[in-house]
């Protein structure tokens, strides 16, 4: 069995709060500092094979996110579906990959029927991905839409109840009521 890191080791406050100096950009030095003055003692050894850890990580997560982001723009760019469109598109090449790598000599397939039948239902659920995808804008654009019909329709609304007001003080004409309800409207009154 692995021998536990000794930062694990550490009770979990310690370790949040090593955790909060580093995100706060605090060297490890600053760190061990700050632990001596709470009376917190913890090896600089065991603070920097950590942060060695976490820094790795973190690059790996930076260079995935710069990476997927990158596929997005290349393959479709909607942001309401960034996520659903990469793993697609990260499956398709996946499974070409595996196609290619199992054809054999003279371009025979090596698939078992086990195999065949296991690369079939993955083409099957990327395909009820996209659709699932494409439901999911749609849905977002029509309740969009129908968000901005009722805003309109709200300041529409409004705007009467404006005129009309103005009209009884005033004593608009209609004309003049009909132009000051377009005024508001597009925001001019």
């Amino acid at each position: 069995m692995p021998r536990v890191s000794g930062f694990k080791r550490l009770p979990s406050e310690v370790r949040d709060l090593i955790g909060g100096l580093r995100e706060q950009g605090h060297t490890i030095d600053e760190i061990v500092d700050a632990l001596k003055g709470l009376d917190i003692s913890v090896p600089r050894a065991t603070l920097g094979d950590w942060t060695k850890k976490i820094d790795a990580v973190a690059g790996k997560m930076e260079q995935s996110r710069v990476m997927a982001d990158a596929l997005v723009r290349r393959f479709g760019d909607a942001p309401e579906s960034k996520t659903a469109r990469l793993n697609m598109q990260m499956m398709h090449t996946a499974l070409y990959q595996v196609l290619e790598h199992s054809l054999g000599e003279g371009g025979a397939s090596n698939f078992t029927p086990q195999e065949a039948m296991q690369l079939s239902k993955a083409l099957d659920h990327i395909t009820r991905a996209a659709k699932t995808d494409a439901e999911f804008v749609a849905k977002v654009k029509e309740e969009a839409r129908k968000e901005a019909a009722l805003e309109a329709e709200r300041r529409m609304e409004a705007a009467l109840a404006d005129a009309a007001g103005e009209a009884k003080d005033k004593a608009l004409t209609p004309l003049q009521a009909l132009e000051r309800v377009k005024a508001i409207y597009r925001g001019e009154a």
